[in-house]
């Protein structure tokens, strides 16, 4: 969770009021419980036991959460799954050339990560933008007004990624990076010290501080942006997501 620690809590737990630690809940704790539900996973070698009461309410009466889960099971069992036996068959195909063989594993990768962008894209759909999860709605509202023109914002970056259909592999995420998020919760006088950084103030930004701020202001304005120009260029990424190159160098 990038916003810091809470006080109220252990430092190796996430706070029961973080908006942050509820949405990373879904993309993490729920992708691991949905794999466990679709038994992709050895069930003799994995054992997923939740520690904490937080953690457990979530999971079993959280109706977001349980969607999620829900949702990430589906992955599993059915796009996941599809990919590793096709890839299996592959790669024990001695007649495919190894040019060839590759391509079509780009292929079939690229089908499974398209279905794995759909999960994410409907689970922040159901979570914070239909106005239907009172604890995202209550929680965001415990933000301040910086903090939470940013976090929703970010929110809607991933329709952009998914229009692309960017690569969430390991080594094209360390190749392209995970961008410069804050480094502590966002508020009024933070803002105003980067609005007017190198001016009135004179305050001199380094080059990965430039890059944070740059993100941050770029959150806020997706934020405000209308949802119907934001629409057209979530179709245009998807134009653009046709050719191979620009979905696998998405960076900084």
């Amino acid at each position: 969770e990038y916003t810091g620690s809470n006080n109220d809590v252990p430092t190796d737990t996430i706070s029961p009021k973080s908006w942050w630690g509820y949405m990373n809940f879904m993309f993490s704790v729920s992708i691991l419980l949905g794999a466990v539900e679709a038994g992709v996973l050895d069930d003799q070698n994995m054992q997923v036991k939740l520690v904490d009461a937080h953690s457990q309410n979530l999971v079993q009466n959280d109706p977001i959460v349980r969607e999620s889960i829900r949702l990430w099971k589906i992955f599993w069992a059915d796009a996941f799954t599809l990919f590793s036996e096709r890839v299996a068959t592959l790669l024990h195909d001695e007649s495919c050339a190894e040019s060839v063989r590759k391509q079509k594993m780009d292929v079939l990768y690229d089908q499974m990560n398209e279905s794995e962008w759909k999960a994410h894209c409907t689970i922040f759909k159901i979570a914070v933008f239909d106005g239907t999860n009172p604890t995202n709605d209550k929680l965001l509202l415990e933000m301040t007004e910086p903090e939470r023109t940013f976090s929703v914002g970010f929110c809607k970056i991933v329709d952009m990624l998914a229009a692309l259909n960017v690569r969430t592999d390991l080594i094209t995420t360390s190749e392209n990076g995970v961008g410069y998020m804050p480094l502590r919760m966002l508020d009024k006088s933070m803002m105003e010290e980067i609005n007017h950084g190198g001016s009135s103030t004179q305050v001199s930004w380094s080059p990965i501080e430039k890059k944070r701020i740059k993100v941050m202001k770029d959150m806020h304005k997706l934020y405000d942006l209308d949802k119907h120009i934001f629409g057209s260029i979530v179709s245009f990424w998807k134009r653009v997501g046709k050719w191979r190159y620009p979905r696998k160098n998405v960076g900084p």
